[in-house]
């Protein structure tokens, strides 16, 4: 057996040892435990009013109501249990599937007092103002499209659409309709990229040159198709797909390459509102992403970033901007709730653990 195919099998093994026993990120599971397993919610002013004096219940502002478009199980962790932890801010009224039975089941287990069976049902109910969409990529355009014409507000997983025309279009009506559309990039209200944008506004690493932005994700499937397949040791060989494999993979990899691209976009609008950047060079291959892009006022400026769904990578979202005065690099900053490092000139450290992570905005 080759050493690369012995690597591909003793790596990984290697990999869950340290995440089990060193990985910062353990540290932070029981957070997600905890409000996994709570079954109270604080009260909001209208519970508190409805005890005293219903007549004022007009004076507080009403939460949100929200409607799940699919049973996709990011929606638990990015809908259902913040509304459940802020009850006066948002609540979730109904779920929809196509799928007999499943809405049922996804509304009992969470406590969603109404299911539908059909998306178009949820869409016109006038109970509900904000849908969020966590289907396949592929499906959002047609379905986003749907909520808008219904004059209905959007929160949607990235992507938001396939490609940047199906956008453009989604935008344009959206503002036409004068609704919210939202992606869901939540990592830009976290208090840690709040810091990297105070950093970087207050000129804090001088001139930018270079931005770096790295997101890996390991895929047991991926390990264990190599390691069946035949393919160990052989380089870039890869098991050959037939058209809806190539189309599935192809749409997986997009909600990968995403983050990269709008890490690198968000950064530069942080430097300056106005600035755009364009693709000088970029590839895919195998699952991996690689991209160049430039500033549209400084060639000089270049925004590297690399996206990979492989094997052996450990799981990584990280940012390093460096200046002609310095450097600052955010180590996970997409998931920074679980552990997060800010590192600046490669020798002082921060993080923002505990109460930093309440702040929901900045003055």
């Amino acid at each position: 057996m080759r050493s690369s195919s012995i690597g591909r099998v003793v790596v990984p093994l290697l990999m869950a040892v340290v995440a089990v026993c060193l990985g910062p990120a353990s540290l932070r599971l029981g957070r997600l435990a905890r409000l996994w397993v709570s079954t109270s919610s604080p009260e909001c002013p209208h519970q508190q009013l409805q005890q005293q004096q219903q007549h004022q219940l007009d004076d507080v502002p009403r939460a949100v109501r929200v409607g799940l478009l699919g049973t996709a199980g990011i929606s638990v962790f990015a809908v259902v249990l913040p509304a459940r932890a802020r009850p006066c801010e948002a609540t979730v009224v109904s779920v929809a599937s196509r799928t007999p039975g499943k809405a049922e089941a996804f509304a009992n287990k969470h406590g969603i007092p109404r299911f539908e069976t059909s998306y178009d049902d949820l869409i016109s109910a006038e109970d509900i103002d904000t849908i969020y969409i966590a289907l396949p990529t592929k499906h959002h355009f047609f379905w986003v499209s749907r909520c808008i014409t219904a004059g209905k507000h959007v929160l949607v997983e990235k992507p938001v659409a396939s490609n940047a025309d199906e956008a453009l279009v989604l935008v344009e009506s959206a503002r036409e309709r004068g609704v919210v559309l939202f992606e869901g990039y939540h990592y830009r209200y976290h208090p840690v990229a709040m810091r990297l944008q105070d950093v970087l506004a207050s000129g804090g690493v001088g001139k930018v040159e270079r931005v770096d932005v790295r997101f890996s994700l390991p895929s047991i499937a991926s390990w264990w198709a190599a390691m069946t397949s035949g393919v160990l040791g052989s380089g870039d060989a890869r098991p050959l797909l037939d058209p809806d494999e190539e189309e599935h993979l192809r749409y997986k990899m997009l909600d990968r390459w995403c983050y990269c691209i709008d890490t690198a976009v968000w950064i530069a609008s942080t430097i300056d509102p106005a600035r755009t950047l364009s693709v000088v060079n970029a590839s895919a291959l195998h699952g991996r992403f690689d991209a160049v892009l430039v500033a549209s006022s400084s060639v000089s400026e270049e925004y590297h970033v690399t996206a990979v769904k492989d094997e052996l990578h450990v799981p990584q979202w990280d940012v390093s901007v460096k200046g002609d005065k310095g450097t600052v690099r955010v180590v996970n900053i997409g998931f920074p709730f679980l552990y997060h490092r800010i590192v600046a000139n490669e020798s002082n450290t921060a993080t923002l653990y505990g109460n930093g992570e309440k702040r929901a905005s900045r003055q």
